[in-house]
Formats: C-alpha cells, sequence, structure tokens
C-alpha cells in the first residue's frame, strides 16, 4: 500500500477495480455514491450507493433519443467510418457489439455483410435488435461476461465500459473471445487526473454545481487513457489506433456554467476577455481505442 495515504483516506475503501490495489482513497460523494481513486494505476470508479434497476432504467424510453441521434447524417458517417476500418483491418465477418443498446451500428454492420451478434444487460434492447433479420444475441451481465475462445473477428463497444463494475473481467472476456489478430473497438468519457481534480475542487468552493460527469449509478467506471491502455497492455492487447475526441474549451465550459451566481458571472467574464487563449485551452470529452489481440 502506498505509504502517502493515511489509515483515515482508505478505511473502509474497497480495492480498485482495475488493477486490485488497495491504494484506494475517497474523493467526493455523487447522488449517495461514494467515488474512490486509485493511487496505484490512476482509475476511479463509484461504489456503495443505491444500484440501477436495469429493466426500468434502460427501456424503450431510454434507448428512443439514441435511435434519433443514429438517425442523423454526423452518426451515419461515423459509423460508416468504423465499418470501413473493420472491413479493412478485422481477420474476419463475425462481429460482436458489446452493450448494443438500440445503436443502429449493428444494423448497419448487417448491410455490410457481417455477421453480426449482440450481446446487452437490457432485455428490451436486444429483443428489438434481435428481432431484425441477421442479428443474434442474448441478454448477459457483461461484468461476468464469458465468451467462447477465438468466437469473433472484432467486438465493437460504443460507451459501454463506464457502465460496469468489472470492467478489467469484461476486457479479459473480449481477449479471449477474439480471434488472433482480433479487434476491439471502445469508445467512453475520458476521465484525465487534471480535468477531474479542478472540476471536483470546483465543486467544492462553489464554482461548479457539479462534479465532472460522474453520473453514478448509470457510471461506475472512471478511465483515464493512460489506465486504459495500462489495463489493455497487461491484458494482452496491443493498442492499433488511439484518440481524444470532443473537445471542451474552456471558455465553453464557463459559458455553461454561467447561470447562476455572482462568481460564475466574474470567471465567464474573464473567460471572454481572454477568449483567444480560453478557446484553445480544454479538454477531451472521449476517447476512442482500437486494440489488437496479436497472432
Amino acid at each position: 500500500m502506498s505509504a502517502s495515504l493515511s489509515d483515515a483516506e482508505t478505511a473502509g475503501s474497497p480495492a480498485c477495480w482495475n488493477c486490485r490495489s488497495e491504494a484506494v482513497g475517497k474523493t467526493i460523494r455523487y447522488n449517495d455514491w461514494q467515488i474512490y481513486r486509485c493511487r496505484a494505476c490512476g482509475f476511479r470508479f463509484a461504489a456503495d450507493g443505491p444500484p440501477l434497476n436495469l429493466s426500468e432504467h434502460y427501456d424503450d424510453k431510454y434507448f428512443d433519443r439514441l435511435r434519433q441521434r443514429d438517425e442523423m447524417e454526423k452518426w451515419r458517417i461515423i459509423y460508416s467510418g468504423r465499418l470501413d476500418y473493420l472491413e479493412n483491418h478485422a481477420t474476419g465477418i463475425r462481429l460482436l457489439e458489446a452493450g448494443a443498446g438500440a445503436s443502429t451500428f449493428a444494423i448497419h454492420a448487417v448491410e455490410r455483410g457481417f455477421e453480426v451478434t449482440v450481446i446487452d444487460g437490457s432485455e428490451w434492447a436486444v429483443g428489438h435488435l434481435t428481432a431484425l433479420d441477421g442479428i443474434a444475441g442474448s441478454v448477459a451481465d457483461l461484468n461476468e461476461l464469458q465468451l467462447g475462445a477465438r468466437s469473433f473477428d472484432a467486438v465493437h463497444c460504443s460507451h459501454l465500459l463506464e457502465h460496469l463494475s468489472n470492467p478489467r473481467s469484461f476486457l479479459s472476456a473480449c481477449f479471449e473471445g477474439l480471434e488472433k489478430d482480433g479487434l476491439l473497438y471502445l469508445s467512453f468519457p475520458a476521465y484525465e487526473p487534471s480535468i477531474l481534480g479542478v472540476r471536483d475542487f470546483c465543486h467544492r468552493i462553489g464554482l461548479a454545481r457539479h462534479p465532472y460527469n460522474y453520473q453514478a449509478p448509470d457510471h461506475l467506471s472512471y478511465f483515464s487513457g493512460k489506465c486504459i491502455r495500462a489495463a489493455l497492455s497487461e491484458i494482452g492487447f496491443s493498442i492499433d489506433h488511439f484518440k481524444r475526441t470532443k473537445f471542451v474549451s474552456l471558455h465553453d465550459s464557463f459559458e455553461r456554467m454561467n447561470r447562476n451566481g455572482v462568481s460564475r458571472k466574474i470567471l465567464f467574464g474573464l473567460s471572454c476577455l481572454l477568449k483567444p487563449l480560453t478557446s484553445r485551452l480544454g479538454f477531451h470529452r472521449d476517447l476512442e481505442i482500437i486494440a489488437r489481440r496479436p497472432s
């Protein structure tokens, strides 16, 4: 255990969900959930809060806005680009979409000639997709996922990892289920230590209404770029592609905060005066990774 942690900081803290280290300390509470940070690997996670009722939360109303989003030309182009990459670099056409939700990615993949299997914790989502021609699938607890060895040539996971309470086990299952040279596509929110520290501090002193994007109990696992790359490498993956996406400038961030409170308005006013600088400085909200199981 890290010598920098006091007994009070680690008392009652669970082991890290990612690296199993006991060098875990409490940060802040959000939505009756305690947010923990691992000093060993940098991973953050939410624990000890009231659980989410999956069947009530992930229903047709939840997925309706995602289906509407997927009808936008922007998302058609995004999905087309991902499928182009898989067609050109995957070893075959057996595709697993894990945490499929009601995304149309699986539908586009079938149209491209992929053999598509979907898995999700939501009965509604799986039923919705498997009712369509060419898509097989099942309901599964993705925290305890087991896949047959070398069952797939590619696994697609879009904004799934942050919802899991056992992400390391899930990534290991993907490694086992991929064919040699098979690809794992991941996209998920970025939780970098710098922005988390600043935003949490701003929340404590009243400049920000909320801490940064924890969203428990819907989001439970919070990876930084360094943390996820280390986890994938330890499991055995090599990284083909790593990209930070969805840039948010400091000016945009301060503008969102400029609603109530004198201190927020002053901060936004200063940002306007320094807009040439604050428009260029900022952070990326998402990470995109393509990992490969080496041959």
